[in-house]
Protein backbone atom coordinates (compact mmCIF):
# COMPACT_ATOMS: atom_id res chain seq x y z
CA UNK A 1 0.00 0.00 0.00
CA UNK A 2 1.65 3.22 -1.16
CA UNK A 3 -0.08 5.99 1.43
CA UNK A 4 1.10 8.93 1.59
CA UNK A 5 0.49 11.08 4.25
CA UNK A 6 -1.17 14.46 2.80
CA UNK A 7 -4.07 14.49 5.47
CA UNK A 8 -2.24 14.80 8.21
CA UNK A 9 -4.02 16.17 11.35
CA UNK A 10 -2.72 19.07 13.40
CA UNK A 11 -3.16 17.75 16.67
CA UNK A 12 -2.94 13.42 16.47
CA UNK A 13 -5.75 12.31 16.62
CA UNK A 14 -6.32 8.43 17.13
CA UNK A 15 -9.39 6.17 17.03
CA UNK A 16 -10.29 4.17 20.40
CA UNK A 17 -11.21 0.54 20.63
CA UNK A 18 -12.66 -1.14 23.51
CA UNK A 19 -11.75 -4.75 24.03
CA UNK A 20 -11.24 -7.50 22.70
CA UNK A 21 -9.26 -6.95 19.71
CA UNK A 22 -11.52 -8.66 17.63
CA UNK A 23 -13.79 -5.41 18.08
CA UNK A 24 -13.10 -3.66 15.05
CA UNK A 25 -15.68 -0.67 14.94
CA UNK A 26 -14.07 2.13 17.15
CA UNK A 27 -16.05 3.70 19.97
CA UNK A 28 -14.24 6.90 20.02
CA UNK A 29 -11.37 9.17 18.94
CA UNK A 30 -8.38 10.43 21.73
CA UNK A 31 -5.17 11.89 21.66
CA UNK A 32 -2.24 11.90 23.04
CA UNK A 33 -2.64 13.70 26.39
CA UNK A 34 -5.69 10.90 27.13
CA UNK A 35 -3.72 8.03 25.77
CA UNK A 36 -1.38 9.28 28.80
CA UNK A 37 -4.00 10.01 30.80
CA UNK A 38 -4.84 6.57 31.26
CA UNK A 39 -1.98 4.74 30.41
CA UNK A 40 -0.58 6.37 34.00
CA UNK A 41 -4.08 6.36 35.80
CA UNK A 42 -4.83 2.91 37.55
CA UNK A 43 -7.51 1.90 34.79
CA UNK A 44 -5.36 -1.02 33.25
CA UNK A 45 -3.41 -1.50 36.42
CA UNK A 46 -4.99 -4.63 37.41
CA UNK A 47 -5.18 -6.33 33.59
CA UNK A 48 -1.78 -5.48 32.96
CA UNK A 49 -0.09 -6.72 36.40
CA UNK A 50 -2.20 -10.06 35.89
CA UNK A 51 -1.34 -10.12 32.41
CA UNK A 52 2.48 -10.09 33.72
CA UNK A 53 1.76 -12.56 36.13
CA UNK A 54 0.82 -15.33 33.85
CA UNK A 55 4.15 -17.48 32.21
CA UNK A 56 2.95 -19.43 29.54
CA UNK A 57 3.36 -17.02 26.63
CA UNK A 58 0.12 -18.31 24.88
CA UNK A 59 -2.07 -17.77 27.80
CA UNK A 60 -0.74 -14.34 28.04
CA UNK A 61 -1.51 -13.68 24.91
CA UNK A 62 -5.20 -14.69 24.29
CA UNK A 63 -5.38 -12.40 27.59
CA UNK A 64 -4.14 -9.44 26.23
CA UNK A 65 -6.31 -9.47 23.82
CA UNK A 66 -9.20 -10.37 25.00
CA UNK A 67 -8.84 -7.24 28.14
CA UNK A 68 -7.19 -4.85 26.84
CA UNK A 69 -8.12 -1.77 25.23
CA UNK A 70 -6.05 -0.28 22.11
CA UNK A 71 -5.31 2.47 19.20
CA UNK A 72 -4.51 2.95 16.06
CA UNK A 73 -1.86 5.52 16.43
CA UNK A 74 -1.60 6.30 12.50
CA UNK A 75 -5.36 8.04 12.94
CA UNK A 76 -8.71 7.85 12.88
CA UNK A 77 -10.78 5.27 11.10
CA UNK A 78 -14.19 3.73 10.26
CA UNK A 79 -13.08 0.58 11.29
CA UNK A 80 -9.44 -0.78 11.97
CA UNK A 81 -8.74 -1.58 8.38
CA UNK A 82 -6.05 -0.09 5.93
CA UNK A 83 -8.71 0.99 3.76
CA UNK A 84 -10.62 2.66 6.39
CA UNK A 85 -8.42 5.10 7.20
CA UNK A 86 -10.34 8.91 7.58
CA UNK A 87 -7.42 11.35 8.70
CA UNK A 88 -3.76 10.50 9.45
CA UNK A 89 -2.36 11.32 12.86
CA UNK A 90 1.06 12.27 11.87
CA UNK A 91 2.99 9.78 14.03
CA UNK A 92 3.11 6.32 14.34
CA UNK A 93 4.12 3.32 17.37
CA UNK A 94 7.12 1.38 16.65
CA UNK A 95 6.43 -1.46 19.17
CA UNK A 96 9.65 -2.69 20.48
CA UNK A 97 9.28 -6.63 22.71
CA UNK A 98 12.11 -9.00 24.39
CA UNK A 99 14.23 -5.72 25.20
CA UNK A 100 16.53 -7.24 27.46
CA UNK A 101 17.10 -3.90 29.58
CA UNK A 102 13.45 -1.76 29.28
CA UNK A 103 15.14 1.00 31.38
CA UNK A 104 17.95 1.52 29.13
CA UNK A 105 16.09 1.13 26.14
CA UNK A 106 14.08 4.07 27.63
CA UNK A 107 16.59 6.62 27.98
CA UNK A 108 18.53 6.11 24.75
CA UNK A 109 14.95 6.44 22.90
CA UNK A 110 14.45 9.68 25.02
CA UNK A 111 17.68 11.25 24.13
CA UNK A 112 17.15 9.68 20.22
CA UNK A 113 19.00 12.43 18.20
CA UNK A 114 16.98 12.34 15.14
CA UNK A 115 13.43 11.40 16.59
CA UNK A 116 11.40 13.07 18.89
CA UNK A 117 9.74 11.23 21.39
CA UNK A 118 5.80 12.18 21.63
CA UNK A 119 5.10 9.36 24.07
CA UNK A 120 6.27 6.29 25.37
CA UNK A 121 5.34 3.37 27.75
CA UNK A 122 6.17 0.27 28.85
CA UNK A 123 4.22 -2.46 26.70
CA UNK A 124 1.33 -4.54 28.32
CA UNK A 125 4.07 -7.46 28.81
CA UNK A 126 6.39 -5.37 30.79
CA UNK A 127 9.24 -6.45 28.70
CA UNK A 128 8.79 -3.77 25.45
CA UNK A 129 8.13 -0.58 24.66
CA UNK A 130 5.71 1.92 22.71
CA UNK A 131 7.32 4.44 21.04
CA UNK A 132 5.47 7.30 19.66
CA UNK A 133 7.50 9.15 17.13
CA UNK A 134 6.13 11.72 13.86
CA UNK A 135 6.18 10.62 10.14
CA UNK A 136 7.56 12.90 7.72
CA UNK A 137 4.10 13.64 5.94
CA UNK A 138 5.98 14.07 2.40
CA UNK A 139 7.11 9.95 2.28
CA UNK A 140 4.62 7.09 2.20
CA UNK A 141 4.00 5.67 5.25
CA UNK A 142 5.60 2.07 4.18
CA UNK A 143 8.48 4.18 3.11
CA UNK A 144 8.67 5.41 6.20
CA UNK A 145 8.94 2.93 8.41
CA UNK A 146 10.96 0.44 6.70
CA UNK A 147 13.36 3.58 6.46
CA UNK A 148 12.57 3.71 10.72
CA UNK A 149 13.56 -0.20 10.67
CA UNK A 150 17.01 0.21 9.08
CA UNK A 151 17.32 2.83 11.81
CA UNK A 152 16.91 1.02 14.62
CA UNK A 153 18.58 -1.97 13.52
CA UNK A 154 21.52 0.37 13.05
CA UNK A 155 21.33 2.51 15.95
CA UNK A 156 20.14 0.24 18.28
CA UNK A 157 20.94 -3.12 17.21
CA UNK A 158 17.10 -4.42 17.93
CA UNK A 159 14.53 -5.59 15.25
CA UNK A 160 10.72 -4.45 15.18
CA UNK A 161 8.04 -6.03 14.55
CA UNK A 162 7.30 -5.96 10.87
CA UNK A 163 3.24 -6.34 11.02
CA UNK A 164 3.65 -2.58 11.96
CA UNK A 165 4.13 -1.92 8.23
CA UNK A 166 0.03 -2.02 8.64
CA UNK A 167 -1.40 1.75 8.83
CA UNK A 168 -4.03 0.07 11.14
CA UNK A 169 -2.18 -1.72 13.37
CA UNK A 170 -3.05 -1.75 17.05
CA UNK A 171 -1.24 -0.73 20.16
CA UNK A 172 -2.73 -1.92 23.33
CA UNK A 173 -3.14 0.76 26.10
CA UNK A 174 -1.59 -0.44 29.50
CA UNK A 175 -0.56 0.63 32.78
CA UNK A 176 2.86 2.81 33.03
CA UNK A 177 3.15 5.35 36.06
CA UNK A 178 6.22 6.36 34.67
CA UNK A 179 5.22 7.22 31.11
CA UNK A 180 6.43 9.98 29.06
CA UNK A 181 4.81 12.76 27.56
CA UNK A 182 6.38 15.46 25.23
CA UNK A 183 5.21 18.54 27.25
CA UNK A 184 6.30 20.83 24.55
CA UNK A 185 4.31 18.84 21.80
CA UNK A 186 1.54 20.24 24.10
CA UNK A 187 2.72 23.76 24.80
CA UNK A 188 3.04 23.19 28.06
CA UNK A 189 7.20 23.66 28.02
Amino acid sequence: MKTHLIDTLQTPLFSFFTSPIMNIKPSGVTDLQRVYNLVISDEYRERTEHLRSITDPKEAGRYKIQNFDYITPAGIFTKRSDQALIAFSGLTCIGFDQVANVGELRARLLMDKYFETQILFVSPSGNGLKWFIRIDPKVSYTDFFRAIQNYIRQAYGLHIDRRALSVSRACFLCYDPKAHLNQRYHGRE
